[in-house]
């Protein structure tokens, strides 16, 4: 059962499951009048290491171990019935939506509301203009409420720094590479749950030829490397040293180097792990499979 769930074998189960699941004809907008779902289980004779599957309409639910009996029997062409045991099934549409839960409308809430800020302050920024601009020092607060706006930071990233020296150009050609592994690396990776047979897809991917797309998950190095770099880069050069008398030896220069880099990071970690586990688990209209259920495992962790 753990291969099925957890191991290598989970995207055969998966592909399974999505065409048992795909004949409820479930919609966000519709509920299903005929809900299926899709129960796995293996015997409990040691000597079958097998894992079955079987699509259910979903109000036998309760008669899920006897019929799974039934279709271990007549798959092993037994005569006798093989009593079956940790029966695990995923439901064609979840019990409760989304927005009945408290937690996805608090994320959602949440990112709603960063939303309109940004719209308010690049509304804000494009109404004052660079010539209406107010004259004289800006005030903490319009600073910060300024800081979300799309125009201004629009500029920021497609400007090039005027002094060369600012910028390490090389890092262009290692992002763009870096992206272009990711995105290549989750298509091969998610596009398994989507095919007949797996088998060919695994042996086409293990070979050396196609060793960038199954090892894709190396990629992830380069982006440390990339953020370790930028952030010593800025730091080091925006510290005025010998101003503030502070040493690199200093117990305070490195405290202040980790708490930078905590304030630039953590702020988009926490959104992508919250709007990951809060709400983008429950937008699916079936359950998913325990081991993509990131709600489940993040809750654990």
């Amino acid at each position: 059962m753990t291969n099925a769930v957890d191991g290598r074998d989970q995207f055969r189960w998966t592909h399974m499951m999505s065409r048992c699941q795909a004949v409820a004809a479930e919609r966000s907008y519709s509920i299903s009048e005929y809900p299926t779902e899709y129960c796995v289980g293996r015997s409990v004779d040691k000597e079958d290491l097998n894992t079955y599957g079987i699509c259910l309409p979903q109000p036998c639910h309760n008669d899920r171990y006897r019929l799974l009996e039934e279709w271990i029997s007549l798959v092993r062409n037994s005569s006798h019935t093989k009593e079956a045991e940790t029966v695990i099934c995923q439901r064609s549409r979840k019990e409760k939506e989304w927005y009945e839960m408290w937690l996805p409308l608090l994320d959602f809430c949440i990112t709603f509301t960063f939303i309109l800020i940004v719209g308010l302050a690049t509304a804000y920024d494009m109404a004052r203009g660079g010539a209406m601009a107010e004259c004289g020092q800006s005030s903490t607060i319009k600073q910060i409420f300024l800081a979300y706006s799309l125009k201004k930071n629009g500029k920021k990233l497609t400007a090039l720094p005027k002094d060369a020296n600012a910028t390490i150009t090389c890092m262009f050609g290692i992002r763009f590479f870096s992206i272009a592994w990711v995105i290549a690396g989750h298509s091969f990776v998610m596009a398994q749950g989507f095919l007949g047979n797996v088998t060919s897809y695994q042996i086409h991917g293990s070979q050396f030829a196609n060793q960038w797309m199954s090892n894709g998950t190396v990629c992830v190095d380069t982006f440390f490397l990339l953020g370790a770099i930028l952030t010593s880069f800025i730091f080091f050069r925006g510290y005025a040293f010998r101003d503030r008398n502070i040493s690199w030896r200093s117990f305070k220069f490195w405290t202040m180097f980790v708490v930078q880099r905590a304030l630039r990071l953590w702020p988009a970690y926490i959104m992508a792990i919250s709007n990951l586990s809060m709400r983008w688990a429950f937008t699916l209209t079936s359950e998913p499979w325990p081991s993509f259920d990131t709600f489940k495992h993040c809750s654990k962790d």
